[in-house]
């Protein structure tokens, strides 16, 4: 890295580059310096046809395409960015950091329901314990007025993904509107019966409105969940101690 920086100095860069051509580019300093060659050199876009390159040799690191999305945006080419993403994601879904790196350029643009499918599609993917991007879409979106209620007036029969109608229910849970979050979060579970995220969201919902026999029959471990999330067992404690309390 030091010898091709040194030859940017002397203004050698087909050298420079020739140097760092074996040097991984995930490396920030060095993706910094493959950039200001490329940039001092007069075609900073050439830096974007060598990490495409590397992402052909090596389709599966998400370091790389994390790498040519920042580059594109720097070069002001957001929709190229969020198109190299979502290729890899096509091949790649389970990659955390590039779906959170996309649902992140789709937010910027406000475009909530993209980032809604992004999101929705890693939910399938993600390890339980996992954070997700859908977090980061509620907190964003609920500040968009006109666009929670255009969400929220979707046709809850019309929801075809588990995830989509999960997010759709924590999404109206901010508004308070405790019809549209039963309605999203019983199809969610229509769509995928062994989906804890969803059976616990409605579990607690119910638990708010103080009907426990319903809330207790949701919290029932269905025989295709994760043995290994515990979440369902909480809150079937938290009911038992909540009818403990009223006896």
């Amino acid at each position: 890295l030091r010898y091709a920086a040194l030859l940017q100095r002397a203004k050698a860069y087909d050298e420079a580059l020739a140097a760092l051509r074996s040097v991984p580019a995930t490396d920030p300093d060095v993706l910094a310096l493959l950039f200001e060659i490329h940039r001092e050199a007069g075609h900073p876009e050439k830096i974007v046809d060598e990490l495409r390159a590397r992402v052909v040799q090596d389709g599966r690191d998400a370091t790389l395409v994390l790498s040519l999305a920042d580059v594109l945006v720097r070069l002001n080419r957001p929709d190229e960015a969020a198109s190299e993403l979502e290729t890899f994601l096509a091949k790649s879904p389970e990659s955390s950091a590039v779906r959170e790196k996309l649902s992140a350029l789709l937010m910027a643009r406000s475009a909530w329901e993209k980032v809604l499918q992004v999101c929705a599609e890693g939910l399938s993917t993600s390890a339980p314990n996992r954070p997700d991007c859908g977090a980061q879409w509620i907190e964003a979106v609920r500040r968009d007025d006109a666009s929670v209620k255009r969400l929220l007036s979707r046709d809850v029969t019309k929801v075809k993904n588990a995830g989509e109608a999960y997010l759709l229910g924590s999404l109206a849970a901010t508004t308070g509107n405790g019809a549209s979050i039963e309605a999203f979060l019983r199809r969610s579970l229509e769509l995928r019966p062994g989906f804890i995220p969803a059976r616990v969201a409605l579990g607690r919902q119910l638990f708010r409105q103080y009907r426990y026999v319903d809330a207790m029959e949701i919290a029932g471990r269905p025989p295709d969940s994760d043995p290994e999330d515990a979440r369902l067992e909480l809150l079937q404690a938290d009911i038992l101690d909540r009818l403990d309390d009223t006896d």
